[in-house]
C-alpha cells in the first residue's frame, strides 16, 4: 500500500499533461506504468484501469503523435498492462478476443520492442492462449520465449516458462 501511495504522488503532481515537455514525458510515462502495475498487483482493478486510461490518453498528445519512439513505449506498456489485467481479473475469453483484435499491434511490438518486453508480452499471450485451450498457438510463443537470448537474465519468467 505504501508503494501505491508513493507512485500515486508522482502521477498526481502533474496537473496538466498537455504542457509536459519531452524531458518530463518519459518520467511521467514511467510513473504511470509503475502505478498501474502496483494497482493491478493489489487487485485494485478499477483504479488500475483508470490509470491505464491516462496512459492511453497520452497517445493523443501532439508531442507523442510526432514521436514514434514514445508512441511505441506507450503502446508496449498499454498492451503489457492490458494482457496482465485480463489474466489478473480472469477475463480469459475477452483476453483471447483482445489478442485477435490487436494482432497487428502485437506483431509490431514483438518486432520492435526490447527483448525483455517481448518476453513479457509473449508470456502473457501464452497464459491467455492456454487459459482458452489454444495449446498449439501457446506452444509456438513459448518456444520463441525460450529461444530469446535474454530469457535466462529474467529467471522468474524463465522458470515459469519452463513450467508451462
Amino acid at each position: 500500500m505504501r508503494n501505491l501511495k508513493y507512485c500515486q504522488y508522482f502521477v498526481d503532481q502533474v496537473s496538466n499533461v498537455e504542457k509536459l515537455q519531452k524531458s518530463e514525458l518519459l518520467p511521467y510515462i514511467s510513473d504511470l506504468n509503475n502505478l498501474m502495475f502496483i494497482q493491478l498487483e493489489g487487485q485494485f482493478f478499477k483504479e488500475a484501469y483508470e490509470t491505464v486510461d491516462k496512459m492511453r490518453a497520452l497517445r493523443k498528445l501532439k508531442l507523442v503523435l510526432n514521436d514514434d519512439h514514445i508512441l511505441l513505449r506507450i503502446n508496449e506498456r498499454v498492451v503489457e498492462f492490458q494482457l496482465q489485467w485480463f489474466l489478473s481479473s480472469k477475463n480469459y475469453p475477452i483476453a483471447l478476443h483482445y489478442l485477435e483484435a490487436k494482432e497487428e499491434l502485437l506483431k509490431q511490438l514483438l518486432r520492435e520492442t526490447a527483448n525483455f518486453r517481448q518476453i513479457v508480452i509473449r508470456y502473457n499471450m501464452v497464459a491467455i492462449l492456454i487459459s482458452n485451450g489454444h495449446f498449439l498457438d501457446a506452444d509456438q510463443h513459448l518456444e520463441l520465449i525460450l529461444e530469446n537470448p535474454d530469457i535466462k537474465k529474467h529467471s522468474f519468467i524463465y522458470s515459469a516458462s519452463l513450467i508451462l
